[in-house]
């Protein structure tokens, strides 16, 4: 992953995440950053991300397309690679083997997983992970997860109770403020937040054009850019989505 982009002119939201992760020890939560394609939820995520780091939490993250919604554990495999030989090793036999067809690190011997037992494998590994410290289940693009990862990590959310995990993820909502896909809803709905991510002023969005090289731009077109709608703003920009 590249270094997170400076985030200008998101003073609500970077204190919600900051207040998202100084709670974490405390228990359970979730922060949902929720907006429309181009809006800046991912730029916010990574701050998160890196300010998860930065307090030495443990960062589970998985960046899903559009392309692997219909493949089978994929964000799971993302989640669980940096930790999947320390943690397997101590699950009960039928979830470890689960669990490693899910991964394809085992054969499936003409069956797939079961689900239920994967399910109850993923919660093992987060409650094991979390006895050492607080862990961020980093999720960019929660509308793109694959159904089965989906299942996995909503059965594991819904059973915690004190453990310190949280789930930091991005959302894409329509400009009507429907969300394109489902989204989980986390450890309970009171700790659940759903943070709306609106548009930047027109004097924040002239620093980040700027910053990202868009001194030929002027004020003008900038102004005019800021009132179109975000699909429009960001092709007319021709830079990816934040």
């Amino acid at each position: 992953m590249s270094g997170p982009a400076t985030v200008v002119g998101r003073d609500r939201e970077q204190a919600a995440v900051a207040d998202f992760l100084d709670s974490l020890p405390l228990g359970p939560s979730s922060l949902l950053l929720e907006g429309e394609a181009g809006i800046g939820k991912t730029t916010l995520w990574e701050a998160g991300v890196t300010g998860a780091a930065s307090r030495e939490y443990l960062v589970l993250s998985s960046r899903p397309a559009e392309s692997e919604a219909t493949l089978a554990f994929a964000a799971l495999g993302d989640l669980l690679g940096g930790v999947r030989d320390q943690v397997l090793p101590r699950l009960p036999p039928p979830q470890r083997r689960a669990l490693e067809v899910a991964l394809l690190i085992a054969d499936a011997m003409g069956r797939p997983p079961d689900q239920t037992a994967v399910c109850v494998a993923f919660l093992g590994v987060i409650r094991q992970l979390s006895v050492s410290g607080p862990v961020v289940i980093a999720i960019d693009d929660l509308q793109w997860l694959d159904r089965p990862s989906a299942v996995a990590l909503e059965f594991a959310l819904r059973r915690l109770a004190t453990e310190p995990v949280g789930l930091l993820a991005s959302v894409r909502i329509q400009a009507q403020g429907q969300v394109t896909s489902w989204a989980v809803a986390g450890p309970s709905a009171g700790r659940v937040r759903h943070l709306r991510v609106g548009r930047l002023t027109f004097a924040a969005l002239e620093v980040v054009i700027r910053q990202r090289g868009g001194a030929r731009f002027s004020r003008l077109l900038i102004r005019r850019l800021s009132t179109r709608p975000m699909a429009v703003r960001s092709s007319a920009l021709s830079w990816p989505e934040r």
